[in-house]
């Protein structure tokens, strides 16, 4: 069952979640969050995306929305 977790909990969540997979990968936050739809990247964004989606109760619109702005 999934822990429940405020909303700025979540947020916290999702930028811990991108920054570790960008440390994984070698890249940058802001390269996993930016438009560059290169292999490397959208492999990076895409686990990024899944873990997000697992962790927090953010819908998959909301977390495009993070990786929109």
């Amino acid at each position: 069952m999934k822990e429940r977790l405020d909303i700025k909990q979540q947020t916290q969540a999702a930028q811990n979640i991108i920054s570790k997979v960008a440390k994984f990968y070698g890249l940058t936050t802001d390269e996993i969050l930016g438009r560059c739809r290169e292999r490397r990247l959208i492999k990076a964004r895409f686990i990024s995306i899944y873990f997000i989606k697992q962790k927090t109760e953010f819908t998959l619109v909301t977390i495009g929305k993070i990786f929109i702005s």
